[in-house]
C-alpha cells in the first residue's frame, strides 16, 4: 500500500491547485485522474496532421485578470509566458433561424425603469431568474438575459443561485483583461502538472478510483486497477455525483447531502474549417434562443490567416451527431464534408438551485472537523477562479488540523 499526507482524486484546475498548495507545504501528495490527461472541464483539442498548431476548446474557454488565484499560482511556477491576451469579437444572438443584434432584443423602457434596483435589491437566496427580473424587467429578461445566462452555465440558468454568478473581484493591471494560453486553456493544466511533478507531487492518469473507507484516521483508496492508497488527508476534486458515490460508504450522510445536487448534460462540438469557406462573419460567440445549442463560442478571439474553429454547447436532448453536424454546417454555410475535422466531448456541470444553498451550508458544517476536502465548481460557482477559491480555503482548513507541517 502506497501511504502519502494527501491524497486527491481529480486532475481538473481543483486538484491542480490543491496540488500547488500541498507541495508548497511540503505534503508528500499524490493526483490520481481518470482519465489520460488533467485539466477536467479545460480541454483544449487540436489534430496537428489536418491544421497543424490550431486548437480549440471543448470546455471553459477563458481566464480574466481577476482571477488572482490562478494568477498566482502561473506565477508561482513562472509560466507567465504561456499567457496569451484575447481579443473580444462582437458577440450575436441566434433567433428564428437568423443572426441579430443583442441591442435589438433589449425593451429599454421597462429595463431603464427596473435598473434602479440594481443598487437595493440583495442577490441573496434569489435565483438567476428572481433577481435579474426585477432588475432588467420581465421583457429583456425573457427576450434576451435567460439565453444569455443559459449561454454563460450551459444549462436552464432560471433556478441557479444569483449570488453564484459574476462576483466582483480586483484585477490584475498587469495582465490582459481576457486571456488564454499560447495552445488553449489546457495548456496550463499540463504545464501545472508537469511543473509539480518536478516538485515531488507524484501523478497517476488513467487511475479511476473505485472504492473510499476511512478508519483508524486512514483513508484507504482502492483503484480500478486493485492498487491501494492511503493517506492522512484526502481531497475530492471531482464532479458532485462522483464525490457522493465515493462517500457513499464511509461518509453516508454527506453523500445523500452531495446527491441532492443534479448534474446537467452538455454535448460540445467542436468543428475547424477553413476561414475562406465560411459565410458566418467574425463573433466572440453565438448566444442560442429557440435554438438546440445554448451557445456558440469562436476561437475568432485569436486571429490565424487559414483556419477558423467553432464550439457549439449542445443541450442534453439534442445528441444525434448527424444531425449536430448538419446544423453546424447549415450556420456555417457549409457543408459537414467540409469539416477539418470534428471532435466531441460530454461535460457534467452542477445544476445548483437555491435551496442547494442549504445543502452546502450542511455540508460546509460536517467537513469543518473532518480531514476531507470536497472541492470543484458546485460550491462557490462554476468558474475556474471560484473552484481555485474553494480550493484555497479548504486546504487553509485542513492545515489548521495539521498543525506542524514541516
Amino acid at each position: 500500500m502506497m501511504h502519502v499526507d494527501m491524497l486527491i482524486i481529480g486532475g481538473g484546475i481543483s486538484g491542480l491547485g490543491m496540488a500547488w498548495h500541498c507541495q508548497k507545504a511540503g505534503l508528500s501528495t499524490r493526483v490520481l485522474e481518470q482519465h489520460a490527461q488533467v485539466g477536467g472541464l479545460i480541454a483544449s483539442r487540436q489534430q496537428p496532421e489536418q491544421t497543424g498548431d490550431f486548437w480549440l476548446e471543448l470546455g471553459a474557454h477563458s481566464a480574466f485578470n481577476s482571477y488572482q488565484e490562478l494568477l498566482a499560482i502561473v506565477a508561482d511556477c513562472q509560466l507567465q509566458s504561456l499567457i496569451t491576451p484575447k481579443k473580444s469579437p462582437p458577440f450575436k444572438f441566434f433567433k428564428a433561424g437568423k443572426l441579430q443584434s443583442l441591442l435589438k432584443q433589449i425593451y429599454w423602457f421597462s429595463l431603464l425603469r427596473a435598473l434602479p434596483r440594481l443598487f437595493s435589491l440583495s442577490k441573496e437566496n434569489l435565483s438567476v431568474q428572481d433577481y435579474y427580473t426585477q432588475i432588467m424587467g420581465e421583457k429583456t429578461y425573457d427576450a434576451l438575459m435567460q439565453h444569455a445566462f443559459n449561454a454563460v452555465l450551459c444549462q436552464d440558468a432560471r433556478h441557479f443561485p444569483a449570488d453564484l454568478l459574476f462576483r466582483k473581484r480586483a484585477r490584475a493591471r498587469d495582465t490582459a483583461k481576457k486571456f488564454t494560453f499560447a495552445a488553449g486553456m489546457q495548456h496550463i493544466a499540463r504545464a501545472l502538472a508537469e511543473t509539480l511533478e518536478k516538485r515531488g507531487v507524484l501523478f497517476h492518469v488513467e487511475t479511476p478510483v473505485i472504492r473510499l473507507e476511512y478508519r483508524d484516521h486512514q483513508f484507504e483508496i482502492t483503484t480500478a486497477d486493485q492498487r491501494t492508497f492511503s493517506s492522512r488527508f484526502l481531497t475530492l476534486a471531482t464532479p458532485v455525483e462522483t464525490a457522493a458515490q465515493l462517500l457513499s460508504f464511509s461518509f453516508p450522510s454527506l453523500a445523500t447531502l452531495l446527491s441532492q445536487i443534479k448534474m446537467a448534460t452538455v454535448h460540445s462540438v467542436g468543428v475547424a474549417v477553413r476561414k475562406e469557406e465560411v459565410r458566418l462573419p467574425i463573433v466572440g460567440g453565438i448566444i442560442g434562443a429557440d435554438s438546440p445549442f445554448y451557445s456558440v463560442v469562436s476561437r475568432d478571439y485569436l486571429w490565424d490567416a487559414r483556419y477558423r474553429g467553432l464550439t457549439f454547447h449542445f443541450k442534453a436532448d439534442f445528441n444525434d451527431p448527424l444531425a449536430q453536424e448538419q446544423l453546424i454546417a447549415d450556420l456555417l454555410g457549409i457543408k459537414p464534408s467540409q469539416f477539418l475535422w470534428r471532435d466531441r466531448k460530454i461535460n457534467q456541470l452542477p445544476a445548483l438551485t437555491v435551496d442547494n444553498l442549504f445543502d452546502l451550508a450542511q455540508i460546509t458544517a460536517q467537513l469543518q472537523h473532518l480531514p476531507l476536502a470536497l472541492i470543484g465548481n458546485y460550491f462557490n460557482g462554476v468558474s475556474i477562479e471560484d473552484c481555485l477559491v474553494r480550493t484555497r480555503g479548504e486546504f487553509q482548513r485542513l492545515q489548521a488540523q495539521m498543525g506542524t507541517l514541516n
